[in-house]
């Protein structure tokens, strides 16, 4: 095999640099200090645009105004106050305070928002002498309060109602009160995974349930919510504008949601994440401030990597870390199902080209969930070839034909297998959540499959199911591993994504599973080959033995192999005897090596990415006679991979340390108020880039494949 080493060329699109911790503005393009408040106030400011459908001149940050207060004696003065985030009316003068519609107020991280001086009742106090404005949040952060101000009559003071929401452009607190309403705006930046830690954090800490419990009472509400949203008629899952703010109205959302949740329940493609004891164990007051959080957003049409970071959020705490797992960051994932690519050059109409994936090692579904939604735009780019690519997918999802055709892949196709029944159920919702309609993810150990299994039990089956066409709702729930015989046996695979549990702190002593593996006997050298011995190891590690059973998996010929693997695999000279095997069975596509901060802070390991194509026995056979082809391996190095050691973002710096800024257009998608399909806006921007090798190291063996070369 020859080697080859990328390098990469630095950007050279730089518009100036920044200094040491500064940030650029979203509303002013001009550096502003990096503070937690400052970080705050640039998502508001996105938001205002991206969400809420403002325009980006139509903000101001740090307004001043001038108001009345009144002293004790009851006289009144004239006093300064500041608005972080003000919308100004469209056109309007920045010296006309008449002019402001929306007031934001954004304080540091911890503050309450009962702080006579600091909390809720600043934002009232600048709403009141502001007549245009009669609707405003406050925000530390964390909590997010939304004000709507009643005025007029005979009150010589405005009044102040709680809302969920925060009308958008154009919009009044009517229509937040409409069933009919589209069903939520697409989130942007971290908005979604602050509004899940929030119902998280909420239900902890005010229904008295441990962490886990309220995990799973969040994932109940999220499959309500996703439920609603696949339905037609007039969505359930919605609160008005103030509804949620009397026990009544509490009571009215409770009854509404649970009833949604019995339907949720009974739903066939449901039957596996959901039994009869499943109930939703919250107050009327907790579910109505649950429901609130949840309705602001469309979870079916925000993007996937929004979705994974808010998923991720609630998941990571509860079931990772507390059974020693780490989720595969998302650029790794990325750069994996991309390097693979598969659905490469085939129309995916033709149903007879779907690719067929799995992760026999899932956990919360996140490569699954990935590679669905890489299919899912290579179909609907070539289903609307005219449409903006923003828009491809979602046109996908609004068209019956091709959404069902879309779920009907991942029905057949895509497959997860963890061993943890907790993490199976986790993983289901994760797909549901991306749009997959039934999450064939299933709990069993992928090392000891198909042991299990009776042969004469699939053959009977085998008979009576097609393999991928069983249909959840009719015939027997059958056993995790026979659905694996009849659906996803060894050898029928087109590409497994995965990492697997490693380290020598997990070993597999198991004569019964050693057994079924060529690694899982003992290897001798005797005149300069490799032989493997009849008899068994004592004991493997398990990433071992994972790389057999995934080359197992995958079809002879063309199966492909994306799998994370400790360091020593790949280089130790005890581990000479695996990479013979390897080397026997495959072919070597590509190896990236990935710095230690790759998995940090959750864990440290030094870990490569290898990418593998399973020979077939032809090719095995003949080259045991000698015929042993030269071919070229692509091998990179990533040094940076987005983040330090201690997980904060790093970006790219000049030669001088100092972080650069880019000149852009940023592309967002737009709900409006006739309910049709989002509009893209394309808005200057000066930013920062991520300091990421990965995509470059993606895209520079996307044209090695064309040209057998890198620059």
């Amino acid at each position: 095999m020859d080697d080859t080493l990328t390098n990469f060329p630095e950007d050279s699109d730089i518009s100036e640099s920044l200094a040491e911790n500064q940030l650029y503005d979203f509303i002013t393009n001009q550096p502003v200090k990096d503070t937690p408040v400052e970080r705050v106030l640039q998502t508001i400011a996105r938001a205002m645009v991206d969400e809420y459908d403002f325009d980006h001149t139509q903000l101001q940050r740090d307004q001043g105004i001038f108001i009345q207060v009144y002293d004790e004696d009851g006289k009144t003065r004239r006093v300064r106050r500041k608005i972080d985030v003000a919308v100004f009316m469209p056109g309007a003068a920045r010296d006309d305070q008449a002019k402001i519609i929306r007031a934001c107020v954004v304080q540091a991280p911890g503050t309450k928002a009962s702080d006579p001086r600091k909390g809720v009742s600043l934002l009232e106090e600048v709403m009141g002498d502001l007549p245009a404005c009669d609707y405003g949040l406050w925000t530390n952060g964390t909590d997010l309060v939304f004000k709507q101000k009643l005025s007029g009559g005979m009150r010589l003071q405005p009044e102040y109602e709680d809302l969920y929401d925060l009308p958008g452009n154009g919009e009044t607190a009517a229509d937040l009160d409409d069933p009919d309403r589209q069903a939520g705006r697409i989130a942007t930046g971290d908005n979604l995974q602050r509004a899940f830690a929030r119902v998280h954090d909420y239900i902890y800490g005010n229904q008295g349930l441990k962490k886990d419990a309220a995990f799973w009472q969040v994932l109940n509400l999220i499959f309500c919510k996703i439920h609603d949203e696949r339905s037609t008629g007039r969505r359930r899952f919605w609160v008005k504008g103030t509804e949620r703010n009397t026990p009544q109205g509490q009571e009215t959302i409770a009854r509404r949601i649970k009833d949604l949740f019995e339907e949720v329940k009974n739903d066939p493609n449901y039957r596996s994440v959901f039994t009869e004891r499943d109930q939703i164990e919250l107050n009327d007051r907790v579910l109505a401030f649950a429901v609130g959080e949840f309705s602001r957003y469309n979870l079916l049409e925000t993007d996937v990597d929004v979705k994974g970071a808010a998923y991720e959020e609630i998941t990571s705490s509860m079931l990772k870390s507390q059974r020693g797992q780490f989720f595969t960051p998302t650029n790794v994932i990325r750069l994996m199902i991309e390097m693979l690519d598969p659905g490469a050059d085939a129309d995916l109409t033709d149903r007879n080209n779907w690719p067929r994936i799995l992760d026999p090692a899932c956990g919360s579904g996140r490569f699954l969930t990935y590679a669905l939604d890489h299919i899912r735009r290579k179909l609907a780019a070539q289903l609307f070839p005219d449409e903006h690519p923003l828009l491809q997918v979602l046109r996908l999802d609004r068209h019956p034909q091709y959404s069902s055709l879309a779920r009907e892949y991942a029905r057949s196709c895509l497959f997860g297998i963890d061993f943890d029944p907790d993490l199976k159920r986790a993983a289901r919702m994760n797909m549901i959540l991306n749009n997959d309609g039934h999450g064939n993810i299933l709990s069993f150990n992928s090392l000891e499959f198909p042991l299990m299994v009776a042969r004469n039990t699939t053959a009977e089956l085998r008979a009576r199911y097609a393999p991928g066409q069983r249909d959840p709702a009719e015939g027997p729930d059958l056993p995790d591993p026979v659905r694996a015989r009849l659906e996803a046996d060894l050898g029928t695979l087109d590409f497994v994504f995965t990492n697997p549990p490693f380290g020598a702190k997990i070993p597999i002593d198991d004569p019964r599973i050693l057994q079924q593996y060529d690694l899982g006997h003992r290897w001798v050298k005797e005149s300069g080959q490799w032989v493997m011995m009849p008899d068994l190891q004592s004991r493997v590690a398990p990433e071992v033995l994972f790389v057999e059973r995934c080359v197992q998996w995958v079809k002879p010929g063309t199966g492909k192999i994306a799998i994370v693997l400790p360091d020593g695999i790949l280089g130790n000279p005890d581990a000479a005897s695996i990479r013979y095997w390897i080397l026997t069975h495959c072919q070597v596509l590509a190896s990236v090596d990935l710095p230690v901060e790759a998995f940090l802070p959750q864990v440290g390991v030094q870990a490569s990415l290898l990418f593998l194509r399973r020979k077939s026995l032809e090719e095995i056979d003949a080259e045991a006679l000698g015929s042993r082809p030269d071919y070229t391996v692509f091998m990179a190095v990533a040094e940076k991979v987005g983040h330090d050691r201690r997980g904060v973002t790093i970006y790219q710096r000049d030669a001088d340390g100092a972080e650069i800024i880019f000149p852009g257009k940023k592309t967002s998608l737009r709900r409006r108020k006739s309910r049709q399909l989002p509009v893209p806006v394309e808005t200057p921007v000066q930013d920062k880039k991520i300091d990421d090798d990965l995509p470059r190291i993606s895209d520079t063996y996307r044209k090695f494949l064309k040209t057998g070369q890198v620059d």
